[in-house]
């Protein structure tokens, strides 16, 4: 696979899900979506990654990445090709 560059901290620079989302469309990376219920941050912000800042990015890649959502019951997982589970 072809080397593109490195990954930025998505954490730290507050990413939303849309900014993920044209990151991974970008590059030619899928991606996995895990939402995960917090109060502390603004909804739709990354919360987590994977792999880390500073890794470098092959085409293919899966990017993971947990975003805050509000509280509620129940967490939902989103996968690039559209599916639930």
């Amino acid at each position: 696979p072809k080397l593109l560059k490195k990954y930025p901290d998505m954490v730290s620079e507050g990413w939303s899900i849309d900014r993920v989302i044209e990151f991974c469309e970008k590059y030619s990376i899928n991606y996995k979506i895990t939402y995960k219920e917090a109060s502390d941050v603004d909804e739709g912000t990354v919360l987590a990654q994977n792999p880390k800042p500073g890794a470098e990015i092959f085409e293919k890649d899966v990017l993971k990445v947990v975003i805050s959502q509000k509280p509620t019951t129940t967490t939902t997982t989103t996968t690039s090709d559209g599916s639930e589970g």
